[in-house]
């Protein structure tokens, strides 16, 4: 009894891990984030800026701003948009570049508070995204044919996590799948 069950169970184990790791991409390509380019106008850029400056929350960042903004070096250029980082890339495939702000100059490490902005007609921004860490954005397209965003978050010298996002079209954003796994540094 032990000599049949034995390759029955190892004949399980094996069917089971080939069809789980076989959703899994072999080698996934990713869409490059491009800096800003003329598909977005400097009038929607300053919007962004001070959409993304009006909804920043955390005192810290703030403060970080404030004490930027008094180096005489930064004067000259005040406004709030300048202070940001901008890049682009078409996640849904209709032609227009979706708007990725962060507020990289103002934050330590990699784990920066970005939003992703889909800009409508007329320039109206409309945010699809609010999340941290650094991002890659797949060609893999998922829901609505948007296509998937991973960030990469440092969590410690150890230590860092992966978060997966999703489009979800009834809600008109994206948001996380699971938890964020977390990933040994290598040495």
């Amino acid at each position: 009894m032990n000599t049949f069950l034995k390759p029955l169970a190892f004949t399980i184990c094996f069917l089971t891990a080939s069809f789980l790791t076989s959703a899994l991409p072999v080698q996934e390509k990713f869409v490059p984030l491009r800096a800003v380019d003329s598909s977005v106008s400097p009038a929607v850029i300053k919007a962004a800026g001070e959409k993304f400056f009006s909804e920043l929350s955390d005192e810290y960042f703030l403060n970080r701003y404030y004490e930027f903004m008094e180096d005489p070096e930064n004067a000259a250029g005040a406004e709030k948009s300048r202070v940001f980082d901008y890049l682009v890339a078409d996640l849904n495939g209709d032609g227009r570049m979706e708007l990725f702000v962060t507020n990289k100059n103002l934050c330590i490490a990699a784990n920066c508070e970005t939003v992703v902005y889909e800009v409508g007609e007329n320039n109206t921004l409309t945010k699809i995204l609010d999340t941290d860490g650094v991002f890659s954005v797949s060609t893999a397209a998922g829901a609505g044919g948007y296509k998937i965003i991973r960030t990469n978050r440092h969590e410690s010298a150890l230590e860092r996590s992966v978060a997966e996002f999703r489009y979800n079209a009834a809600l008109g954003e994206y948001q996380q799948i699971a938890k964020p796994k977390l990933i040994k540094n290598k040495k």
